[in-house]
């Protein structure tokens, strides 16, 4: 997994984002069909106050391996899982774009406490241990809450 900090120019490019994580097959090695991984940061946690959204994801490669039917992707937080992108939004398993509407009306989502962005991964058929190949890019806005 790779996390990008974007630049201003970036940010305006990518609808305000301010994070672009990407997420490889490879890194998903759960001998089980769902995995959890703190996509930002990658390790501890983002201060109680900031303020999260998911702006979209790409799938760049589709998910695939052995009986996988299908690889769905939410992202929330420790608390709800989906609460920035429901996985009826997200199958990966066709290469494609998609854009969280604003039919998700938990986002923008300030964290009461300190917690992390979290990626939720579910395979159909097998578990996502046998994936050969998939690449998936999500845009994360997360700014910090400042006081006046």
């Amino acid at each position: 997994m790779e996390i990008i900090t974007l630049s201003q120019n970036e940010q305006a490019a990518y609808g305000g984002a301010t994070h672009l994580v990407k997420v490889l097959y490879s890194d998903l090695t759960a001998a089980a069909t769902t995995q959890t991984l703190p996509i930002l940061p990658a390790s501890g946690t983002l201060a109680a106050g900031t303020i999260v959204e998911c702006i979209g994801h790409r799938c760049v490669t589709a998910f695939a391996g052995t009986s996988i039917t299908a690889v769905t992707l939410q992202v929330g937080d420790g608390s709800d899982p989906d609460r920035l992108c429901t996985a009826a939004l997200d199958d990966l398993i066709a290469a494609g774009y998609t854009a969280v509407p604003s039919s998700v009306t938990t986002q923008p989502f300030a964290f009461a406490s300190a917690d992390a962005v979290d990626a939720l991964f579910t395979a159909t058929g097998a578990n996502l241990s046998v994936l050969t190949a998939g690449e998936v890019h999500i845009l994360v806005r997360a700014t910090p809450f400042i006081t006046l």
